[in-house]
């Protein structure tokens, strides 16, 4: 048999846990075709007969770790067998894995699996040791002194490192040629571009009653693709908006998101706001031209639909009629075109209830109306910003409320299905203008670079 290209040692309390896991599925038959192969270290092997592998933890506190010497003499053996090797540690302290993370990883521990040169002169295989503890974990200096990278797979506590070490070997070598049967199951599935994996079907075409999509069934491979492509962005849209924001997408991808994305709108209110500051009650606000500005703008930037102005007071109204006479025609398109585009966006309502009417004409169902608010209001659902899929799932239009003044009245806020968790900071000041919190709230629910 030739030598494999890369050798995997694992350290580990429990090297029983790992002897089915290694042996069995894609993992065996890689390693019986000589692509890689995997051995492990009982740490135990390295003290001597009846002696601990761990340690009572230094302070207050219960816990053991793993010993820095019971670790370090584990880990200078493999190096000894096998070569230095690239080395990971578990640990939730750990940088989290995700699908970028495992391709870095694939790079920097095996690449193409390639042989690298020894120090004796020799091709030698690749070497990846993964050290897996348990109790408290590992003496945090041999954390500093050995680790190349130090990974979680979530954020949650698990017994030991073990499972974690089965987690990245099944995403790493996935990489390897040769490991996964089709390479292009590697390449187009899942994580791998910026929507997940569109649903698989398989015989029969029907069961309990449930039919395979009849595009699948037409031969068509330009519709089928096409299908595929829709659902899978539908589904990421719904499940994972948070991968889906967090990737580099082509002017191409941001269109066909945005034609996917529920329709956005926002309104500002100048009615059904609390007013004064020291006894504060319900009244009206005045629109002030900044507002409309630096509003217009972050809608236009974020993809809002419209953007409304809500006040019932004929002067205000009169005003803004005069602002837009400029604004809404090709004199302010002449004038900065930028500009002209983001007023587009801007209508004038006298109540709520002109706004909703106006966006169930466009969209051909009512909104989904979200709150936003400095305080907490204990009437309404709470909702934070990963939790787009509990608004989006209603698969209507969302309308986005926010308030002048000192913010909208309670009754308002219990009259919507959602409020938005409330903007801070790491500080006390809680005090931003509106037209800031916009910006932000707007960037924190559907921005794109999380």
């Amino acid at each position: 048999m030739t030598t494999p290209n890369l050798h995997i040692t694992i350290i580990t309390v429990f090297p029983e846990l790992h002897e089915t896991f290694v042996a069995t599925s894609l993992l065996g038959r890689a390693q019986e075709q000589g692509l890689l192969r995997i051995s492990t270290l009982k740490l135990s092997d390295f003290v001597p007969v009846k002696k601990r592998i761990d340690t009572p933890s230094c302070g207050p506190g219960a816990g053991m770790v793993i010993k820095a010497e019971v670790a370090q003499a584990a880990l200078e053996h493999a190096y000894e067998q096998h070569g230095k090797g690239t080395t990971i540690f578990f640990s939730p302290q750990g940088r989290v894995l995700d699908s970028r993370g495992v391709q870095e990883l694939a790079q920097a521990c095996v690449g193409g699996a390639a042989k690298v040169r020894s120090e004796r002169g020799a091709d030698a295989p690749r070497h990846v040791v993964l050290l897996c503890g348990r109790y408290e974990g590992v003496d945090a200096r041999i954390e500093e002194a050995y680790a190349d990278h130090i990974v979680s797979i979530g954020d949650y506590v698990l017994m030991g490192g073990d499972l974690p070490a089965q987690v990245l070997l099944e995403a790493v070598l996935r990489y390897v040629p040769g490991v996964v049967g089709k390479a292009a199951s590697v390449e187009y599935d899942s994580f791998t571009g910026p929507f997940l994996d569109y649903p698989a079907y398989g015989q029969p075409v029907t069961w309990n009653d449930k039919s395979v999509p009849e595009v699948l069934l037409s031969g068509d491979h330009a519709k089928i693709d096409a299908w595929r492509k829709d659902d899978a962005c539908r589904r990421t849209l719904r499940t994972r908006f948070d991968w889906l924001r967090a990737q580099e997408l082509s002017r191409e991808d941001v269109s066909y998101v945005q034609e996917r994305m529920p329709g956005h709108y926002a309104v500002l209110m100048h009615d059904q706001v609390l007013i004064g500051r020291k006894e504060q009650k319900p009244g009206q606000t005045s629109v002030t031209t900044i507002d409309v500005h630096d509003i217009a703008r972050s809608c236009a930037t974020y993809g809002l639909k419209k953007f409304f102005i809500v006040t019932p007071l004929y002067e205000q109204q009169k005003q803004l009629e005069v602002f837009f006479s400029f604004w809404h025609t090709s004199k302010g398109k002449d004038y900065n075109v930028n500009r002209f585009e983001a007023m587009s966006l801007v209508q004038v309502c006298s109540s709520l209830a002109e706004v909703e009417e106006k966006i169930e004409r466009l969209e051909g169902t009512r909104a989904v109306k979200v709150a936003t608010s400095a305080k907490p209001h204990a009437e309404t659902m709470t909702i934070h910003y990963n939790d787009q899929e509990e608004v989006w799932r209603h698969e209507r239009p969302v309308l986005i409320l926010f308030g002048t003044g000192q913010g909208l009245v309670s009754e308002l806020v219990g009259a919507c299905e959602y409020v938005l968790a409330p903007v801070f900071g790491f500080s006390n000041y809680n005090h931003l203008s509106v037209r800031c919190a916009v910006a932000i709230i707007f960037d924190r629910w559907i921005g794109r670079g999380q």
